[in-house]
């Protein structure tokens, strides 16, 4: 199967960011842009989900 085509982000962070997402990653066996790669997954899947249903009802 071909593998999809990708794109490549690049981001600045400080130094304190890039430590605390270390240890984040470190902590779930992950490099750093696996780390962020899973982050983004999971806040895009998020915004997926439909809102609450007070929302919903509007």
């Amino acid at each position: 199967m071909a593998e999809k085509p990708k794109k490549i982000v690049s981001v600045s962070l400080p130094e304190e960011t890039h430590a605390r997402l270390r240890t984040l990653a470190d902590d779930t066996l992950r490099t750093i842009p696996g780390y962020i790669r899973m982050l983004v997954n999971q806040h895009l899947r998020q915004l997926d989900k439909p809102q609450n249903s007070k929302e919903v009802d509007k």
